[in-house]
């Protein structure tokens, strides 16, 4: 076991710098502040190391380190300070498609992310393909937001429109969703057996080049009032569905 009390500690240093993608890029490591996120990293074989101020958890084989709650305040991105903050692998995603998948045109919000995430496993989803302008998947909000999803979800970033066109020659059905009321009416609309559901950016939508790719387009009957629905509420709408 380490004791480290300095955030002036190089190995401190270097964790401190996960808080940056470049860094989390170039080490092939990330922080979790959460404890079951923490565990959950630990029963695949993630976890790497894990840092604690007052009571150790014996469960962790891994590098223990006992260290203070202000080396563990620059650590974490919580207001208050967790127990402990381990520093995991960074997850190698297969590139094996699932029946089902979820892909995200150049969303932006880590929060939205998350909430995608859930659902998706939820209705069994579970491959999520993303744009190489999405956020961050290692973004701390973003992690913290899929409850564990996180590690049971196939997470592949990629140049989308490359990736549609691939599955389209698979035999996957492209389906955007879009206000457009010319679109189907997503009650009216049957899952086929092998799909990519699209939702897009925030404030922007779809994009044009991928518009042109899909076979289908839906939309949500909503209240006239409001103007359109949450990027993450839609898509759980839509993948709610599927039939489980």
């Amino acid at each position: 076991m380490l004791e480290i009390s300095s955030v002036s500690n190089e190995l401190i240093k270097k964790f401190i710098s996960l808080k940056n993608k470049k860094y989390r890029d170039e080490y092939g490591l990330f922080l979790l502040d959460d404890i079951d996120l923490i565990k959950e990293a630990y029963d695949l074989g993630l976890l790497e190391y894990y840092l604690y101020a007052n009571k150790p958890y014996t469960d962790f084989n891994c590098e223990n380190i006992k260290t203070n709650t202000n080396v563990l305040s620059k650590l974490s991105s919580l207001e208050n300070i967790p127990n402990g903050i381990g520093v995991a692998k960074i997850v190698q995603n297969s590139k094996e498609y699932s029946d089902k998948i979820i892909a995200l045109d150049d969303v932006q919000d880590p929060g939205n992310g998350g909430t995608i995430l859930r659902s998706a496993l939820a209705f069994n989803f579970k491959t999520m393909l993303l744009s190489s302008s999405c956020f961050d998947t290692y973004n701390e909000k973003f992690i913290r937001s899929t409850k564990g999803a996180f590690f049971n979800c196939n997470i592949i970033r990629d140049n989308l429109v490359n990736q549609l066109l691939k599955l389209k020659g698979k035999g996957y059905e492209i389906v955007i969703a879009d206000l457009n009321k010319n679109a189907i009416n997503v009650n009216d609309y049957k899952m086929p057996e092998k799909m990519v559901l699209v939702v897009g950016n925030e404030g922007n939508g779809i994009s044009k080049e991928i518009e042109n790719i899909a076979d289908k387009t839906i939309y949500i009957p909503i209240n006239s009032k409001i103007e359109s629905l949450n990027v993450g509420v839609a898509a759980s709408i839509i993948m709610s569905k599927n039939n489980l």
